[in-house]
C-alpha cells in the first residue's frame, strides 16, 4: 500500500475516503493515541481528512486539526503538541487529480518499514479496535503549526539584511518560506503565492522546465537567488544570481559541504552524483550511500 513517500495516487481510484477512513482507524488501532492531522491546498484533502479523522476517533484516538500547513510544519507539530503521529493529506509534486497520506513521528521522521507494514496489515485484515460511545476520541483544532514551524526556522538562522530573494510558492503551502526569510531580513518577492490546490501558476514539481518563470525573475530583478517549493513545500529547489536553475545534486553538495567538517560521513540516495562526493572531500568528509 506504502510507497516511498506514503500512499499516493489518483482520487477516487486508489485515493478514497473509505481509505482515509482505514487508515485512521488502523493507525488509532496500533497504539496512537493523539495524531495530528494537515492537509494541503487540494481540494480533496478537505474530505479526506473528515474520513480520517473519523476513523481515528472511533477507535478511540484524539484529533489534532492543523487545517492547511506544508509538511515540515505537520511534522514538526507532532512533537510540538506531544502527539504520537502524524498525518498529512498531500501528493507532494504530483498534479492536482492525485492526493496521498503521508504519516509521521513525534522526531519529524516518517513512518519505517515496520510501522507501514503494520498499517497495511491492519488495513488488509480490515481488523480494527473500535470503542464504545463514551471513550471516542477527542476533536481540537490548532492554528499553531506553520508560525511554529516558522519561528524554528528563523531561530536557527542568521541575519539576511541586504540579502534579495525570490520564492516561487506554486500555489502551494511553502509560504512558511516567504515569512521565515522576511523575519530574518531578506528582501523578498514572490511568484504563484496564493494557494490554490489546481496548481494554476505552473505544475507542481519545480524543474527546470516548470520554473522558466522563477529563473527569468531572479535573473531580471538582480536578485541573489530564486527558491521554488513542490505543493507541500517539503522540496526545494533553487536558482542562483543569474536566472541558472541548480540541479538537486548541487544542493546536496553545497549544502553538505557547508555542514560537514573534517572526518564526518554524511548519508545520500544512492543515485547521488559524484559532485556530492567530490565537494564533500573538499572538507575532509565523505558519502556514505544509502
Amino acid at each position: 500500500m506504502f510507497g516511498t513517500s506514503g500512499v499516493r495516487g489518483r482520487v477516487g481510484e486508489q485515493i478514497t475516503a473509505d481509505l482515509a477512513l482505514a487508515v485512521g482507524r488502523a493507525l488509532a488501532t496500533s497504539g496512537a493515541d493523539r495524531v495530528v492531522v494537515g492537509r494541503d491546498a487540494r481540494s480533496s484533502g478537505e474530505f479526506l481528512g473528515s474520513a480520517l479523522e473519523a476513523g481515528l476517533r472511533e477507535c478511540g484516538c484524539d484529533v489534532v486539526a492543523v487545517g492547511r500547513a506544508s509538511t515540515p510544519a505537520v511534522a514538526r507539530a507532532v512533537g510540538t503538541r506531544d502527539a504520537d503521529a502524524g498525518v498529512m493529506l498531500t501528493a507532494s509534486h504530483n498534479p492536482p487529480e492525485d492526493n496521498g497520506i503521508k504519516l509521521w513521528n513525534p522526531s519529524g521522521q516518517a513512518f519505517d518499514e515496520a510501522q507501514r507494514a503494520e498499517i497495511t496489515r491492519l488495513v488488509d485484515r480490515d481488523s480494527y479496535e473500535f470503542r464504545s460511545w463514551d471513550s471516542l476520541g477527542g476533536y481540537a483544532e490548532w492554528d499553531g503549526a506553520e508560525s511554529t514551524h516558522r519561528d524554528a526556522l528563523v531561530a536557527t538562522g542568521r541575519d539576511l539584511s541586504g540579502l534579495s530573494v525570490v520564492v516561487d510558492v506554486g500555489n502551494g503551502m511553502g509560504g512558511v518560506t516567504v515569512d521565515a526569510l522576511y523575519e530574518l531580513g531578506a528582501d523578498v518577492s514572490t511568484l504563484n503565492a496564493r494557494e490554490d490546490g489546481r496548481f494554476p501558476g505552473r505544475p507542481s514539481e519545480p524543474t527546470a522546465e516548470t520554473c522558466s518563470d522563477l529563473c527569468a525573475s531572479t535573473a531580471a530583478s538582480d536578485a541573489d537567488l530564486g527558491i521554488a517549493h513542490d505543493g507541500d513545500a517539503d522540496r526545494m529547489m533553487a536558482v542562483d544570481e543569474d536566472g541558472s536553475f541548480l540541479e538537486g545534486d548541487t544542493l546536496l553538495a553545497l549544502f553538505g559541504r557547508r555542514a560537514a567538517t573534517s572526518g564526518d560521513r554524511v548519508a545520500a540516495p544512492l543515485n547521488t552524483s559524484l559532485a556530492v562526493d567530490d565537494a564533500l572531500s573538499s572538507v575532509g568528509a565523505s558519502v556514505t550511500r544509502t
